[in-house]
């Protein structure tokens, strides 16, 4: 006997004639179909938030990252490097934080 034949059957009994066991499954399929919903639902969300948080980690800039590029061995102009040893001290301070 598969589940569909079942609901099928259950859904067009006439309610006055139908038994306690006949109730109970239906309850009992409908039990496990909200519960399959809401955990598919639990299942999508929490893959968007991480998938989210992913994107904004790697979209973000990192301030240590961005003051080794401009600290004295950084990859950046020098131009747009730090000027002195105590800006360069007071900017890591702050990326830090």
């Amino acid at each position: 006997m598969t589940l569909m034949p079942v609901i099928i059957e259950i859904t067009l009994l006439d309610f006055e004639h139908a038994s306690k066991s006949q109730f109970k499954l239906c309850d009992w399929l409908l039990n496990r179909f909200t519960l399959a919903c809401t955990s598919l639902f639990g299942v999508i969300l929490v893959g968007l938030l991480i998938g989210i948080t992913i994107c904004i980690k790697y979209l973000k800039g990192n301030e240590l990252q961005d003051w080794l590029g401009r600290c004295r061995w950084g990859v950046k102009k020098k131009e747009d490097r730090y000027k002195t040893i105590e800006e360069e001290i007071k900017q890591f301070d702050l990326a830090k934080a």
